[in-house]
């Protein structure tokens, strides 16, 4: 499935498919999110960084794990990315935590393990990682490795979309598009819709643009507007209460 191939998608059906769609593009296939800065594949910071694992260094951990994740200085290897990420998330590592919980739904390194992706996405996520927050409502909102439950969707979207997570926002629109989990209303979900767009980068935000826009050609000019008031007195709250 392709950026392309997710265009003005509308059914409750394929705009789960544009979530996953989307969630690698923000993800990398590694499992994990794009770094802020560039790690250092050196072999003298290589080395110190082996130095600070082997000491307990949550962080140094989670970042070897995505360097034998990637392939970053080192041959890729996800088994032994998997290693680092699980010394490091164990440690309460929220990052790794993710990361690790990718893998595991992925299939990277080792068999699909969905319990074992939950598993690690609840521990990130009660510690407020918005990521794990969207992957448990995205779990929840198809039926994958838990029953089907919309309205514990919402309540992970929500918790997301409250920190200014895009597809948490998006998805949220779709469920009120849809009124899964929610009574069913479309200038609200337009309101979430234009939200995500406002926070979202590069062919994540194309997407979303093009799927916001085709959601506001069944609606009113007043509606729309009503829409963009509710976001911008959201954006207010700082989403909360939305």
């Amino acid at each position: 499935l392709t950026v392309s191939g997710v265009r003005a998608i509308l059914t409750l059906h394929m705009r789960i498919l544009l979530v996953i769609t989307l969630l690698t593009i923000l993800i990398l296939p590694s499992g994990h999110a794009p770094a802020s800065t560039p790690i250092d594949a050196s072999t003298a910071n290589l080395q110190m960084m082996h130095t600070q694992a082997a000491q307990g260094d949550a962080d140094a951990q989670h970042k070897l794990g995505i360097m034998h994740a990637d392939g970053i200085g080192v041959p890729q290897d996800y088994t032994k990315a998997r290693q680092w990420y699980e010394k490091a998330a164990t440690q309460g590592n929220a990052t790794a935590q993710v990361a690790l919980g990718l893998l595991y739904s992925q299939g990277q390194g080792m068999p699909k393990d969905y319990t074992k992706a939950l598993h690690w996405f609840e521990k990130a996520a009660a510690q407020n990682n918005a990521r794990a927050q969207f992957a448990l409502g995205l779990y929840f909102a198809t039926g994958t490795g838990v029953p089907q439950d919309y309205g514990k969707a919402r309540q992970w979207f929500e918790q997301a979309a409250s920190q200014g997570n895009p597809q948490a926002q998006f998805y949220l629109g779709g469920l009120y598009y849809d009124g899964h989990g929610v009574p069913k209303d479309i200038v609200r979900a337009y309101m979430w819709f234009n939200l995500a767009t406002t926070y979202a980068m590069g062919d994540e935000k194309e997407v979303l643009v093009e799927n916001r826009d085709a959601i506001a050609k069944q609606l009113s000019p007043t509606q729309v507007g009503e829409a963009q008031q509710l976001a911008q007195q959201c954006q207010a709250q700082q989403f909360k209460g939305c």
